[in-house]
């Protein structure tokens, strides 16, 4: 019988956290799913954890190492047999009602084509506060999320929060694989061209640890996918000007702050005086910039 839904992980060298990430699948309340678990090439003990399950609903498929998740993703999404795409990262975890509660919004209103909820944020495995999407009393909300999720500072973690209606994801295609990871130009797209259903629960755990593959230079990776794809949207002319220009300048102050946290000054300052030619008023760059200029000539 076809399952309802098909969860996919892709995992690298994380026999311990992919232990956790499992049990969270294996405990969901509702269980008309499939779930494929694609190992990057790892070298630890990954295969014989995964087959220790022995959980009929698990696939497991190992590859040589590749240099893209995108691509990654887009080979798991074409064996995927279900209605529904849901995503999880194999350092993160699904509280056991993540999947009833979004499949029952999504099954309740055909015009959904994607859902997301709020989430925990966790390091060493304690949580450190709860991570809002939205703030609301309301059950769920179905709208275009669009603006919020084209502004970076939102925290959909669409790696492992998204579930994804299959006709919604054939009428936007894929993930872009000219990009590395692709998740947030793919979600950006996603909420451009769908409805989404919110739903104002936290299900999901994001785990934050010293090998989190968006910690430090691979934050600043996720940074340029994003600015590429705001570059994208204007030249399509899907965003107007205005909102570019915010956006744009954003992500510049955004991009200068990692680097700068990387001790890389001369290209933060490149960065920041970035950020200040798109938006002249944006007084943390203008601040931040004065700063490393002082510590540079006077310190």
């Amino acid at each position: 019988m076809t399952p309802k839904v098909t969860i996919i992980t892709i995992t690298h060298n994380r026999e311990v956290l992919l232990k956790q990430t499992i049990d969270s699948v294996i405990s969901q309340t509702y269980q008309d799913f499939e779930y494929l678990i694609i190992d990057d090439g790892s070298n630890d003990n990954t295969e014989q954890v995964v087959k220790s399950f022995n959980y009929p609903k698990i696939k497991y498929s190992k590859r040589k190492k590749s240099k893209k998740m995108s691509e990654l993703r887009n080979h798991s999404i074409l064996e995927a047999r279900g209605k529904y795409i849901a995503l999880l990262d194999s350092d993160d975890l699904w509280l056991p009602d993540k999947l009833r509660s979004h499949i029952e919004v999504m099954e309740a209103k055909s015009e959904v084509g994607y859902s997301f909820s709020n989430t925990f944020l966790l390091k060493n495995n304690i949580s450190i506060r709860p991570d809002y999407f939205i703030k609301t009393k309301k059950s769920h909300l179905v709208r275009s999320f669009f603006l919020e999720v084209l502004s970076f500072q939102r925290p959909l973690h669409p790696g492992s929060n998204l579930i994804i209606r299959r006709k919604c994801l054939e009428e936007i295609g894929f993930l872009d694989e000219s990009l590395k990871y692709g998740i947030y130009d793919f979600s950006i797209r996603l909420s451009q061209r769908c409805i989404g259903a919110f739903v104002n629960e936290k299900l999901v755990k994001i785990r934050r640890h010293n090998s989190n593959l968006t910690l430090g230079i691979k934050k600043t990776e996720h940074i340029d996918e994003y600015i590429y794809t705001l570059n994208n949207l204007f030249k399509k002319r899907l965003i107007s000007p205005k909102l570019y220009k915010n956006k744009i300048g954003l992500a510049f102050f955004k991009k200068a702050d990692l680097l700068k946290a990387l001790n890389d000054r001369s290209n933060a300052r490149k960065f920041y005086l970035k950020s200040i030619k798109v938006d002249p008023l944006n007084i943390n760059s203008v601040k931040t910039i004065g700063k490393l200029i002082f510590q540079t000539y006077f310190i």
